[in-house]
Parts: structure tokens; sequence; C-alpha cells
């Protein structure tokens, strides 16, 4: 259970750091 907790929050950051990357990318839009 604590191994499927540490997988799932490793994934939310994976996704987390790709999200902002993504809009960091795109520009200074979405930035407040």
């Amino acid at each position: 259970m604590l191994l499927f907790f540490f997988l799932y929050n490793q994934k939310n950051i994976y996704y987390h750091v790709l999200y902002s990357y993504h809009f960091n990318k795109l520009g200074i839009l979405y930035k407040h």
C-alpha cells in the first residue's frame, strides 16, 4: 500500500513537472 502511494506520488510529480514545462515553453500566458 505504501509502495503504491509512493509510485502514485512520483507519477503526479512527473506530470506536474511536465505540465509546468509545457506552459513555460508556450510562454508566460498562463503565469500569474
